[in-house]
């Protein structure tokens, strides 16, 4: 169970189910058991290994949150594949032989091998840090010691209940589903070869049965009766084959047409709206509703084995979201435990409740066993978060505590606010856990978060930047107005930790979320004198925050007090000024004064426009930004490229990446961070392109100073290490990052 490189086990996998199909080949004619344990090896042990390895290739490509959309979509894959193979079934019995079906197999194969080949050429994947300092003692060394592991988390105890206990629903369903299939079919079999179907393997049996008639016309007429009856046997035996495959085929259609709509347009829904627990849950009350639908005389056995593959997704899905909250170093070994040994177990359990239940009890046997599952409800939901707190205050490693606190994030944890509140306000955690649980605060949207964030900005030695997180986080919590109500000595706080950090910070950025906090959690009747007071005393830096802040205040007697300022000596306060007045003031006199600028000599004049015209999205100016793309000042021209990327213009990214990996990293950092501001979709489009290329570049650093351990590390020069860490902090891989600053801090000490 030592970790194999993904794309090497994998292979394994590929190539191990493409030997043992062929393999099987070799007996198709000779020898039907050689011919079927092939195929079992094939499909059921090495492809099983394949898919367990692309669900570990998903967990490297995407965090947790965006498993939780995006998860539901790749299985999804699967079904169209499944789709596919139905079509072929259902259309394809005419004229596709046993062998050339294995032969499709075969291609698909190879076709995959290559793909996982170009995976890296193609997708672009980041070499983590964290795969080179992995400790011997975090790993799963033995089959023994990883089910000892397991039996010791409580959550992975009842994962493997519910494991065996759905793998034997599972097993009970689809028997029972194909014994009623058969049972049609054989009831509507051909009375005489004259009405049966003739598919091409049934008619070459009747040309040699005939043959034999033919040939035994000499005999007594009792053999020649007997060879027909066999004839006869034969050709409806083939005729069920043939007509439970297309029966199946149909079922097969029908079913994974429904498990695509769940997979695209249910699943991820679900899972945001009540969280992994809740959405495992609810499949096994919607599998328990069908049971006893169909007890009662609603449905039949096809309709549970529809709901039970169709709505599948919805329990797959967080099935596979919750290896995220396993250590990161043996969690594929967790997955092969459960998946090659716990899950056999539970078909092995569903075969027993075939052979040795009485037919009249399964069902309610079924029903009895997600009973139990339902009442596991609360013991999983409480271990699952007992787990993820674990890991964050216990793992030595920064992905097992940045995946543990995103899965805390997900709907339907108990305490979370408390648990998140801890690891903010402690400062001897690393700061990028701290900014990762107020970034997890923002995303739950629960108002309490706030007390948590007023010891953090009252506290005089906190760090600048968690304090800038928390104001950035404040501004995005919903209904904080509500909040206050109830709360009356806390929004006092609030409000005064505000102003005196105000007075006391020089932070630009810092006072500028302080101003916009003030904005929008003063009453109305405190905010315009608010705004005024600060106009008339504050110095010019934050004069032109408080103009572009008042954009929030959507009232025109605003014009009086800023007017003024559209006249102003500083280029950078006319800007702001502009922006507040745009909803309000002749647009005709604006863009003249935007003209100007955008025309002007004055460099602080032409930053001051064209930021003005990426805030207020006039599109008519396009062109006159467009011609400083490249300007000798750097700043002119990052801030073109940031307005026309507000402004929806696509085609800047490639000159956006070449300032993003040029050879000044303070600016790669500036324009990386302007991004904030620009809509979801492109700034997404423009950090997967950023991230590709950091991929890259790693990837040639890591393979040309032949790094291949933690060792290796000590042996690279400061500037090596720098580049490293700003390639990690530009593509968000804060795990790596943090890996690198533990790593250089313990060879500087040594």
């Amino acid at each position: 169970m030592k970790r194999l490189h993904l794309s090497t086990y994998l292979n394994l996998g590929v190539i191990g189910t493409f030997i043992c199909l062929y393999g099987g080949l070799l007996f198709f004619e000779s020898d039907s058991l050689w011919f079927f344990g092939f195929l079992f090896l094939a499909k059921d042990f090495f492809f099983a290994q394949v898919s367990i390895a692309l669900t570990r290739q998903n967990e490297e490509f995407f965090c947790p949150t965006e498993a939780r959309r995006v998860v539901p979509v790749i299985d999804s894959a699967i079904t169209i594949g499944g789709l596919i193979g139905a079509l072929l079934v259902i259309q394809g019995l005419d004229w596709i032989s046993q062998t050339a079906v294995l032969h499709i197999w075969g291609a698909v194969l190879l076709g995959m091998s290559y793909l996982i080949y170009r995976t890296d050429d193609i997708i672009g994947s980041m070499p983590e840090i964290t795969q080179y300092a992995t400790k011997e003692h975090d790993k799963i060394d033995s089959l023994f010691s990883g089910i000892s592991k397991l039996g010791k988390i409580p959550f992975l105890r009842l994962l493997c209940v519910i494991i065996v206990l759905q793998s034997l629903i599972f097993t009970v369903i689809e028997y029972e589903f194909t014994q009623e299939i058969q049972h049609h079919v054989s009831h509507s079999k051909p009375k005489d070869e004259h009405t049966t179907k003739k598919y091409p393997l049934e008619a070459s049996l009747i040309q040699k049965a005939e043959k034999v008639i033919h040939h035994a016309t000499e005999k007594t007429k009792e053999i020649a009766h007997e060879v027909t009856g066999k004839a006869k046997a034969v050709t409806a035996k083939m005729f069920m084959e043939e007509t439970l495959a297309h029966a199946l085929g149909m079922f097969h259609l029908l079913f994974s047409g429904i498990a695509l709509i769940v997979q695209l347009l249910i699943a991820s829904k679900v899972l945001e709206k009540i969280g992994i627990i809740g959405s495992i849950t609810s499949y096994h009350v919607i599998l328990a509703i069908s049971i006893l639908g169909y007890a009662f005389g609603y449905g039949n056995v096809s309709m549970v084995r529809a709901i039970q593959h169709g709505f599948h997704a919805l329990s797959e899905a967080p099935y596979h979201i919750t290896y995220y909250s396993v250590k990161h170093q043996v969690r594929e070994s967790i997955r092969l435990i459960l998946e090659g040994i716990v899950k056999p177990i539970g078909i092995i359990g569903g075969f027993l409740i075939i052979t040795y239940v009485p037919t009249q009890f399964i069902w309610p046997s079924l029903l009895c066993i997600l009973g139990l599952l339902l009442l596991l409800h609360k013991a999983k939901n409480g271990s699952f978060t007992q787990l993820c707190y674990k890991n964050v205050q216990l793992s030595q490693k920064m992905i097992d505590k940045l995946h543990a606190l995103e899965t805390l994030g997900h709907k339907g944890h108990q305490e979370v606010v408390s648990i998140l509140s801890s690891e903010i306000r402690n400062k001897r955690e690393h700061e990028i856990l701290r900014r990762k649980s107020i970034d997890v605060a923002t995303k739950i949207q629960d108002p309490n978060i706030i007390h948590a964030y007023i010891r953090v900005l009252k506290d005089p030695e906190e760090l600048i930047e968690i304090k800038i997180e928390v104001l950035k986080s404040i501004l995005k919590i919903p209904n904080i107005s509500q909040h206050w109500e109830g709360h009356a000595f806390s929004f006092y706080n609030f409000v005064k930790t505000l102003k005196l950090l105000l007075e006391t910070e020089t932070d630009r950025q810092l006072k500028k979320l302080i101003v916009m906090n003030l904005f929008q959690h003063l009453p109305v009747t405190e905010v315009v004198p608010f705004f005024v007071a600060g106009l008339e005393s504050a110095d010019d830096e934050l004069k032109s925050i408080y103009l572009r802040s008042s954009r929030v205040i959507q009232d025109p007697e605003i014009l009086d007090y800023v007017e003024p300022y559209l006249n102003d000596d500083n280029p950078k306060l006319k800007g702001h000024a502009l922006i507040a007045l745009w909803d309000f003031y002749d647009q005709k006199i604006l863009t003249n004064q935007l003209v100007g600028w955008i025309g002007s000599e004055n460099e602080e004049e032409i930053i001051g426009g064209i930021y003005a015209i990426g805030e207020v999205q006039e599109e008519q100016f396009i062109p006159m930004i467009r011609g400083y793309i490249g300007h000798k000042n750097q700043n002119i021209h990052i801030q073109a490229l940031v307005a026309l990327t507000k402004l929806g213009q696509k085609d800047v990214k490639s000159e956006i990446l070449k300032v993003a990996f040029g050879p000044d990293q303070e600016l790669a950092n500036k324009i990386y961070h302007m991004l904030e501001r620009v809509e979801n979709g492109l700034k997404e489009s423009i950090r997967a392109d950023i991230n590709y290329e950091v991929a890259i570049q790693v990837s040639k650093i890591l393979e040309e100073k032949n790094i291949h351990t933690g060792s290796d590390f000590e042996h690279i020069t400061a500037g090596v290490w720098q580049k490293l860490l700003f390639l990690y902090s530009l593509a968000g891989r804060y795990d790596c990052v943090a890996e690198l600053d533990q790593d250089l801090a313990q060879m500087q000490t040594t």
